[in-house]
């Protein structure tokens, strides 16, 4: 499979950094996905709503980075190997990150819910691929997809019979998540119709750019001054013999042999009186 980009067949030889870091993630995980499947460690990591909704809350994220086995790996990633550069290269990294997030879980979400109480596990990443596909037809639904190399089929033409054959396959028994493949496909195409005419990821993003920068603002820290010293009571006695030294020394050496202090003394006595 390939597409046109108008000027030459792409086959998906450009891999963006989101892109790349999510296909080693994934191979790395297939690899630990082998040895804890050895130890029966695996199962808890798959999407089973039975176990979810008893403490397994991380199942709507983690069942996304396992397949069953190589070519089901193989096939989900090829799709992403594909498509996925365009739209990173198209909508920005952080962007392309999020929306495979949000369609994966948001699929994860969909199957627990549509096999509440189930202890039948689901893993895989195609939600997230048919959302990539979903997206890829929303921004070149025109531009020709080649089928095998060599038939041209218009985006929006093969995404929409995806989306025929999955929707009608819901209640199939073939053992594929057709219900996952058609949730992560409805839940991209929502994101994009909601983040696109309604510009809240633009909002949300001003929101968080201020908030973050309200976090970093230097914070002005008022420190109280320090309590004055509580004058201390004088003992009225310990005045008295004071003064009395005093005036004995002013009637014999005069008013300017006193101090700076026994002045300042003489003056807060003339005040009390």
């Amino acid at each position: 499979m390939a597409y046109n980009d108008g000027n030459y067949i792409n086959f998906g030889f450009l891999i963006t950094p989101v892109v790349k870091k999510l296909l080693m993630i994934n191979l790395i995980a297939f690899v630990l996905q082998l040895g804890l499947k050895i130890i029966g460690l695996d199962y808890w990591l798959m999407l089973a709503p039975y176990y979810t909704i008893r403490g397994c809350f991380w199942q709507p994220l983690t069942y996304m980075f396992l397949h069953a086995d190589l070519s089901h790996l193989f096939f989900n990633m090829l799709g992403l190997f594909i498509f996925g550069p365009s739209l990173e290269e198209h909508r920005g990294s952080s962007w392309f990150l999020r929306y495979y997030l949000i369609s994966g879980v948001g699929a994860g979400l969909i199957i627990f819910l549509y096999h509440f109480g189930s202890q039948r596990p689901t893993l895989g990443a195609s939600g997230a691929i048919f959302a990539i596909l979903g997206a890829f037809a929303y921004y070149w639904p025109m531009r020709p997809i080649y089928l095998w190399g060599i038939l041209p089929v218009p985006a929006i033409i093969l995404v929409g019979i995806y989306a025929i054959i999955e929707i009608s396959s819901i209640n199939s028994l073939s053992g594929v998540s057709h219900i996952g493949h058609a949730g992560g496909l409805v839940i991209g195409l929502a994101y994009l119709f909601i983040t696109e005419n309604t510009n809240l990821e633009n909002r949300f993003s001003r929101a968080w750019f201020q908030w973050k920068k309200k976090q970093n603002r230097p914070k002005i820290r008022i420190v109280p001054s320090p309590p004055k010293p509580s004058p201390k009571h004088s003992d009225p006695q310990e005045d008295r013999r004071r003064m009395d030294k005093i005036l004995e020394k002013v009637a014999t050496h005069g008013m300017n042999s006193l101090t700076d202090k026994e002045r300042e003394f003489l003056d807060s006595i003339r005040h009390q009186l």
